[in-house]
C-alpha cells in the first residue's frame, strides 16, 4: 500500500522529451573566402550533421574574387565561355545515400551557385531527399539559387534556402531547427521542496546552462524585484543571446549572463529567454515563488530529483491513517495515508 501511494503522490515527472529527429544530416558546403565555412559549422553543430567541405581538385586562385574580369575562371565557368560547366571535386564523401536531410551552402557568384555546386549534385543526386540551400553574399540575393536549383534537379524535394550574412545565431539556430527535429530539454526547479518542470528553448545560453547542471545543481537564492520577478545571481556566466522580450508569467530569463529570473508577471526588456514553467497559473507562481515576500532557494537540476514535489490539503470528510496502520488523530502531524493516497500535514 504505501508503495503504490509514494508511486501515485510523490513522483516528480521524469524528464520528458519529443523524440529526436532519426533523419540523418549533412551539412556541406563549398566556401571560397571562408564565410560560408563558418555558417557550415554553426548549422552542423546545431543540427549535430556531418560536415562535410566541396573541394575543387583544381583550387580557385585569388584573381577570381575580381567578378569583373571575364578572364578569370569564375567568370569563364558561370557564364558557359570556355569555362567547366562542371568542375572536377576531389571525392571523399562515403555512403551519401544515408543522409535525409542535406543544407547545402556556397557563396553566390554572378548570382548564382557556383557550378561546383552542381558537380557535388551531379555526383551523389540525393533524389528524395529534403535539401536546403543556404549562401553567403555581400549584396546579392538567393532568388536565382532557389530557382535555378529545384528546375535543374527536379527530383530532389527543395526547401527554400536563405542568404545568411548578418543573421544572428539565435535566428540561425530557429531556422535551421524549422528543417530538423529537435530535442525538448526539460529542467527541473525546486523550492521550498516543491519541484515544478521547465521547458528550455534551444539556444547556446540553454545550452552552457545545460553543461553546468550535467556537472552538479546550482543552488541559488532569488529575491523579489519590481513586483514581476524573483531574481539571483548562478554564480556562474553563460553566453548572452539578447532579444528584446515582453515576459508572461512562467517564463525564465537569463539577465546579464548571470542572473536567473523567474518571471510571474509582466515585463519588457533585453535579456535571453531561457525557458518557460510548465503548466502553471499565475497564480501557482506566485504562491511557489512567494512573490512580493521574502528570499527563496532555488535548486536546478537536469536529473530527476527525489522527494514529494506536491502537497495535498487533507480531506476531513473521510479517515486517515498513520503509517503504522492506525487511526490517525485530530491534529497528527506527518504523513498519513487517507483515500489511497499519501498526505503530508
Amino acid at each position: 500500500m504505501l508503495l503504490t501511494c509514494c508511486s501515485s503522490e510523490s513522483e516528480v515527472k521524469a524528464q520528458e522529451t519529443q523524440p529526436s529527429s532519426s533523419e540523418k544530416v549533412l551539412v556541406a558546403y563549398f566556401s571560397f573566402t571562408g564565410n560560408t565555412k563558418a555558417y557550415a559549422e554553426k548549422i552542423a553543430e546545431m543540427t549535430g550533421g556531418d560536415l562535410y567541405e566541396i573541394v575543387p581538385e583544381v583550387a580557385y586562385g585569388s584573381e577570381n574574387s575580381n567578378y569583373y574580369d571575364e578572364t578569370t575562371r569564375a567568370y569563364k565557368e558561370q557564364y558557359n565561355t570556355g569555362g567547366e560547366q562542371r568542375p572536377a571535386i576531389k571525392e571523399t564523401l562515403e555512403n551519401a545515400s544515408q543522409y535525409d536531410i542535406v543544407f547545402l551552402g556556397s557563396p553566390i557568384w554572378y548570382g548564382k551557385s557556383p557550378r561546383i555546386i552542381l558537380t557535388f549534385l551531379d555526383k551523389y543526386g540525393f533524389e528524395g531527399k529534403t535539401v536546403i540551400p543556404f549562401v553567403t553574399s555581400a549584396a546579392s540575393s538567393i532568388s536565382n539559387v532557389n530557382s535555378e536549383l529545384p528546375s535543374t534537379y527536379p527530383d530532389i524535394n527543395w526547401k527554400e534556402g536563405r542568404r545568411l550574412n548578418g543573421i544572428s545565431d539565435a535566428d540561425l539556430r530557429t531556422w535551421v531547427q524549422s528543417f530538423v527535429g529537435t530535442t525538448t530539454q526539460k529542467m527541473y526547479l525546486t523550492i521550498g521542496g516543491v519541484t515544478k518542470t521547465a521547458t528550455l528553448v534551444s539556444n547556446s545560453s540553454t545550452e552552457a546552462l545545460v553543461a553546468q547542471l550535467q556537472q552538479g545543481n546550482i543552488t541559488y537564492e532569488a529575491h523579489d524585484y519590481g513586483n514581476f520577478e524573483k531574481v539571483g545571481a548562478l554564480g556562474y556566466t553563460f553566453p548572452e543571446n539578447n532579444e528584446q522580450i515582453n515576459t508572461v508569467p512562467g517564463d525564465l530569463i537569463l539577465y546579464q549572463g548571470s542572473n536567473l529570473c523567474i518571471y510571474y508577471d509582466t515585463n519588457s526588456w533585453n535579456f535571453t529567454r531561457i525557458g518557460k514553467l510548465d503548466n502553471m497559473t499565475q497564480a501557482d507562481i506566485k504562491t511557489w515563488v512567494n512573490a512580493g515576500g521574502d528570499n527563496v532557494s532555488v535548486t536546478l537540476s537536469i536529473s530527476q530529483p527525489t522527494g514529494i514535489s506536491q502537497v495535498k490539503a487533507d480531506d476531513v470528510t473521510s479517515k486517515a491513517y498513520t503509517l503504522q496502520g492506525t487511526l490517525a488523530q485530530a491534529g497528527h502531524k506527518g504523513i498519513i495515508i487517507k483515500n489511497g493516497k499519501m498526505i503530508i500535514r
